[in-house]
């Protein structure tokens, strides 16, 4: 059987590679007969190589190749602009014979040998090595599995709903809603988050309210949250925020630090932004999902330079102040919010 696994979703695909391999049976046997081949550098005869041997003690054997397709179609598209005179000729050569004995060859691939082609890019079905491979699949000998990621809130949270129903848990509409918005598209985070929240509410339907107590990032959206009321001037509102995350348990030395990381990030995307860079360029370059990407350069902008070296001067005041005994951790805490809010 030949799988082609394409898309930008490393999460999905993983999980699809993973079930292949419990089709194979004995997870000892199935490691011994598995082979893992970096398609950036594979030829068409380790590939084949790879594929013809004989099964170890077992009916069948795994051969993994990730990234050729991409590396083929890309140096296909390279020949192309070399026709146009825009690459050089020797870097383009290559590519047409191997794809086509990729393409060729996927009609002989022995029986016995599970193929997965793992490709990080989605293939367009124009190309002839896809339509081979959906021939293939209406034979019975293929199958495509496609990986997008997934972007929008509500499909998002429908993706959780459903996966919190394949673990055996429950959870309410609101509180993969809240998931969804606080963790963003990183499936194999909100995987991992949703264990956790299993593992606390083992036999019980999981809340928004334990999502926000449980989920780091629910944290910093609060921090994020009281900083933006500070940029407005609400100082009613950012002290009854500070006062939750104390009443929740927070500490106030990691409730400093949020707020510290916060206001390092403002400067940040402050002064990208006064580069020039887009807001999607500035969230990339501060490596920023979710909710946070939408929000942090219209955060920035209520600042001025001066008033967010201010905050920082003052975040370390407290700090200190703290940490040297002068102040309770709460009041100094408090005291920073009331200064800031001013």
């Amino acid at each position: 059987m030949i799988y082609l696994l394409h898309g930008e979703e490393e999460f999905l695909r993983a999980e699809a590679l993973a079930r292949i391999k419990a089709g194979l049976g004995d997870p000892e046997m199935a490691s011994l007969n598995t082979l893992w081949l970096d398609g950036r550098k594979a030829s068409m005869a380790d590939v084949q190589t790879a594929c013809d041997a004989l099964p170890f003690l077992s009916e069948r054997r795994l051969v993994v190749v990730e990234g050729l397709l991409a590396r083929l179609l890309s140096r296909k598209r390279e020949a192309g602009d070399e026709a146009d005179g825009s690459q050089g000729e020797d870097e383009a050569k290559p590519a047409g014979p191997l794809l086509q004995g990729l393409t060729a060859y996927l009609e002989r691939v022995p029986a016995t040998t599970d193929l997965v082609l793992d490709e990080p890019q989605e293939i367009s079905k124009a190309q002839p090595v896809f339509k081979t491979l959906m021939k293939l699949v209406q034979e019975g000998r293929a199958e495509v599995i496609t990986c997008p990621p997934i972007k929008k809130q509500d499909e998002l949270s429908g993706w959780i709903m459903d996966r919190a129903k394949a673990k055996g848990a429950r959870l309410t509409f609101d509180a993969a809603e809240e998931l969804a918005a606080f963790v963003g598209s990183q499936l194999r985070l909100l995987d991992q988050e949703l264990d956790k929240l299993m593992a606390y509410a083992p036999d019980r339907t999981i809340t928004p309210a334990d999502v926000r107590l449980l989920v780091p990032a629910t944290r910093e959206a609060n921090i994020f949250e009281m900083v933006e009321a500070l940029g407005r001037g609400d100082g009613k509102l950012a002290v009854r925020t500070l006062r939750e995350l104390l009443d929740d348990g927070q500490p106030p030395l990691g409730i400093l630090g949020m707020v510290a990381r916060q206001v390092r990030l403002l400067l940040q995307a402050k002064e990208l932004t006064a580069r020039g860079l887009p807001a999607p360029d500035v969230a990339r370059a501060l490596r920023l999902q979710g909710w946070q990407s939408d929000r942090i350069v219209r955060q920035a902008g209520r600042y001025t330079f001066p008033q967010l070296e201010r905050m920082h001067d003052r975040l370390l005041e407290t700090d200190v102040a703290i940490k040297t005994g002068q102040m309770d951790d709460d009041m100094a805490v408090e005291m920073l919010v009331i200064s800031l809010s001013r």
